[in-house]
């Protein structure tokens, strides 16, 4: 089995998750971590000491030979970062929202579509039980739209 380079943009709380995630999986290497704050830079470092720290999105997706890359960041950073990882050639696992805008939303799958990179948005209850159930009462009228 041939290994997968992950880099990660994002540190904080969620960022952390999904680095274990990503490092936990066989077949999956966690190669390059972007983390904003020194705090989080140095936490990175001493949670993956495999991985090289960045403190700029750039300079990472510039540096390293990527596979895929997973963004977890503030909503309002999402369209930029993930523009800029589409356009290194790179698949893309996108924390929701997706974008902050439709048009953005397009771009970014008309980008995806024309570098013929996956991109995929963690929409990590998308299959819980609980929102079956949710959906569930909703068709049959008891819980109303408003």
């Amino acid at each position: 089995m041939e290994t997968v380079r992950c880099g990660l943009i994002g540190y904080g709380a969620w960022g952390q998750h999904h680095a274990r995630a990503i490092a936990s999986i066989a077949g999956a290497k966690l190669t390059a971590i972007c983390a904003r704050s020194e705090q989080s830079s140095g936490k990175a470092q001493a949670d993956h000491p495999q991985a090289r720290i960045y403190s700029n999105h750039h300079q990472m997706l510039e540096s390293e030979n990527l596979d895929l890359c997973d963004v977890v960041l503030p909503s309002d950073l999402h369209f930029e970062v993930a523009r800029d990882v589409l356009q290194s050639d790179t698949h893309l696992l996108l924390e929701k929202p997706m974008a902050l805008t439709i048009e953005h939303c397009k771009e970014l799958i008309r980008l995806a579509t024309s570098k013929k990179r996956l991109l995929a948005i963690g929409h990590e209850l998308r299959f819980s039980s609980l929102w079956g159930k949710v959906k569930e009462l909703v068709d049959g009228g008891v819980i109303r739209g408003g």
